[in-house]
């Protein structure tokens, strides 16, 4: 019954797409086409030919495992090998629903076409593995119905991630036919599913178009303004089954990305819209509009794409010149396709600090020492910088005795107070905004190893102190409660980031300088806003943090038991 309700609200969607209900007619494609004669496809139905027995299609490439079912002509499994880490080798791409790369003119076509028996052929060369799936359809014209062959074409490299799709139409008739305006919509999520319960799955899904020389990405799941904190800190509307939005121009290329893995499809014949619909499991389709076509009568009609398929990992995603020359259509690549990792402003950063890790990984094993051993590196590179904070905290604190005397002497008079504190903090060469320079260092590295955490397929799955922190990528999560919690929702007990709290707080102890009981108070609060932003953040982001505020904390303590300077207006 559930499985009807939800092709019943598929369907509804989709004719909801085709019907104009809600979108006027496409506009006219800016290509020619000769309409003399043909005969207009409104739909596809099925041959009536005797149904073909299930198959099921296993090839192997350098880099995949792969299984295409003869049920929908689909990608049933689409495994990564990676033979240097266990954790990451074998990862399905594909998760609950397969890979159904469907095309279609309306949702009863949509339907036919996920549940026909393909018939499967395995062919393939010293370069590639081909496997066509073809099905006998007849299509409903304006002049009458006529036999067609649907032919699907997955050509996979044997040492490429990259590789070719194309959905064909055979026409068998003596008829000229016009194919108008066409959907395609290749999958609706995408793996690996994490193996343990990981808070920042679902939330890292995303699908991406790169449309009129604009790159936009969104999150997979529908925003619904969520369950408890989500709830208080989202203000878009909530989205509901059924919601539609349809953006149109030259789609250059469009895909769905997990944490460490994506999907890019590039369309080789022209596509001018993509259409986001929220399916009735609340996430965003995305539904390419390829562009009409005439086929003459015995002649075929393909609709081609390119597709990189794997890690998010430049040595497999750039091109080198032999790639090229092995793969002809890789020289129609869009330039922009980087675009697609969507590793933010502070992607160079992250760069270079995944490098260092991986650099000191090779002298010790653990990537948790490795970070411990950066921050210790970045703290000896900027010690100059960090110490001058750290004698200016001190020189702050010292001058404070001063400051509190002018406050309480010219606290009705604000001008005079400014000028007389200024003028003590010159005379002692103290400078208030001393301490903000290291900081401001600081928050475009922090930002980068989140992302690093977050999203970098080299670090997914490395462990620190196993039975505890298993995996820097994820939060050190120790307990999950059964039941959720009166407006937190869903909850992890997590260790780092209450360690975190005390080196906050720690660290405000030592630097504290004012006696505005405002920035006190300030002060009391910036830890728990920390802890509860830093709360499901990597593991390894987080130690990062503990580690910087802990030498930091060092080094001020050790600054403040130097000989104080004396202090320039001081009453004797």
């Amino acid at each position: 019954m559930k499985n009807s309700v939800t092709q019943l609200k598929f369907g509804i969607l989709l004719f909801i797409i085709t019907s104009g209900i809600i979108f006027a007619e496409p506009e006219p494609s800016p290509i020619t086409l000769d309409l003399k004669g043909a005969a207009t496809v409104m739909d596809f139905l099925p041959s009536g030919s005797k149904k073909q027995g299930e198959q099921i299609q296993k090839i192997e490439t350098d880099y995949f495992n792969i299984e295409i079912d003869s049920k929908g002509g689909s990608i049933r499994s689409l495994r990564h090998k990676d033979q240097e880490n266990k954790i990451k080798n074998n990862v399905d791409f594909v998760t609950v629903d397969p890979f159904y790369f469907n095309v279609y003119k309306t949702p009863d076509s949509s339907d036919m076409f996920k549940n026909s028996q393909y018939k499967l052929q395995l062919t393939g060369n010293s370069r590639e593995i081909i496997v066509k799936a073809s099905l006998d359809v007849m299509v409903k014209t304006n002049q009458g119905t006529y036999p067609v062959l649907i032919v699907k074409t997955y050509k996979f490299d044997k040492i490429l991630h990259y590789w070719n799709f194309s959905w064909g139409i055979e026409n068998n008739s003596a008829q000229k036919l016009y194919i108008p305006e066409l959907y395609f919509i290749p999958i609706n999520d995408i793996g690996p599913v994490p193996v343990n319960n990981s808070t920042n799955f679902e939330k890292n899904l995303k699908d991406f178009y790169y449309m009129d020389d604009k790159y936009t990405s969104l999150a997979l799941k529908a925003a619904t303004g969520g369950d408890g904190v989500s709830s208080l800190l989202c203000s878009k509307k909530e989205s509901k089954t059924g919601d539609i939005e349809t953006k149109k121009g030259n789609l250059e290329y469009f895909g769905m990305g997990s944490r460490f893995m994506i999907m890019t499809i590039q369309p080789l014949t022209k596509a001018d819209a993509v259409t986001i619909v929220i399916n009735s499991h609340m996430k965003n389709e995305m539904h390419a509009h390829l562009a009409p076509q005439i086929i003459e009568p015995h002649q075929k009609g393909n609709y081609s794409f390119l597709l990189y398929t794997g890690p998010k990992v430049n040595k497999f995603f750039n091109l080198t010149p032999d790639m090229t020359q092995r793969m002809e259509n890789l020289k129609l690549l869009n330039k922009e396709l980087y675009k697609a990792f969507d590793f933010g402003v502070t992607a160079p950063i992250r760069d270079f600090l995944v490098v260092i890790l991986k650099l000191l990984y090779k002298i010790i094993p653990n990537y948790g020492v490795a970070i411990i051993l950066l921050v210790i590196g970045l703290r000896g590179i900027f010690f100059p910088l960090n110490q001058a904070q750290a004698k200016s905290m001190k020189k702050m604190q010292e001058l404070q005795p001063l400051v509190k005397e002018i406050n309480e002497k010219y606290k009705n008079n604000p001008q005079e107070k400014q000028r007389k504190t200024m003028e003590v903090y010159k005379k002692n060469k103290a400078n208030p905004m001393g301490g903000c320079l290291p900081m401001i260092i600081q928050i475009p590295v922090l930002i980068a190893l989140i992302s690093a955490f977050t999203d970098s397929y080299e670090l997914w799955g490395s462990p620190f102190i196993k039975g505890w922190i298993n995996d820097l990528s994820e939060p050190d999560t120790v307990y999950v409660f059964s039941q959720t919690l009166p407006v937190i929702g869903g909850f992890h007990v997590n260790i780092l980031p209450i360690i975190l709290l005390v080196s906050q707080i720690l660290q405000a102890k030592f630097t504290m300088v004012s006696v505005d009981k405002n920035q006190k108070l300030m002060a009391q609060v910036v830890p728990v806003v920390m802890v509860v932003m830093f709360w499901s953040f990597p593991s390894g982001a987080v130690l990062y943090w503990i580690l910087y505020n802990i030498l930091s904390v060092l080094q001020q303590a050790l600054t403040n038991r130097s000989k104080p300077d004396p202090i320039v207006g001081k009453k004797k």
